[in-house]
């Protein structure tokens, strides 16, 4: 997804940034991999814009929660063993705060995928689906300007607080 054009060019800064994941499978192993996640989200997202090399650096604070939920497969393996079954379906709902040359834009996404034997959806595809809603839902309100408020939101971030 490429981003909105009224999102100014920026790089991210992954090491600045921060998350805090909930639900089953977010142990804290895997904080690091979803701050990569996001990260490459946003980063892919700026590919092709002009300026970029000069681009102002980004940090961002994400909230994600992950749910799983199971279903029952018995019925659809004797029909759909071949072409597959889904067992289960990977949910996150990503809640993003992301400093951009001192303007701080949030928002919040949610994204569903099908999980089983023939689809492959680990859970950290979810969480780029639901980085790029939460960037658009971002972008439909006003940005919050002056580097006090984006300094502050950041450090609460950085203690888990959204």
């Amino acid at each position: 997804m490429q981003a909105p054009a009224q999102l100014p060019t920026f790089n991210i800064d992954a090491q600045a940034s921060t998350v805090l994941a909930t639900g089953p499978q977010a142990g804290e192993g895997n904080a690091e991999e979803i701050r990569s996640t996001i990260s490459w989200a946003l980063s892919d997202m700026m590919q092709g814009r002009s300026g970029l090399e000069e681009a102002p650096p980004a940090r961002f604070s994400a909230k994600v929660d992950y749910e799983i939920e199971s279903w029952p497969v018995a019925a659809c393996l004797l029909v759909l063993s071949l072409v597959g079954c889904p067992m289960a379906a990977w949910t996150a709902d990503v809640d993003l705060v992301l400093e951009v040359d001192g303007k701080v834009y949030r928002g919040s996404g949610r994204h569903t995928a099908a999980a089983g034997i023939y689809y492959n959806n680990n859970g950290l595809n979810v969480v780029v689906g639901a980085t790029e809603k939460a960037v658009a839902n971002a972008l439909s309100g006003p940005a919050e300007g002056g580097s006090e408020t984006a300094n502050e939101t950041h450090e609460q971030g950085a203690h888990g607080a959204l």
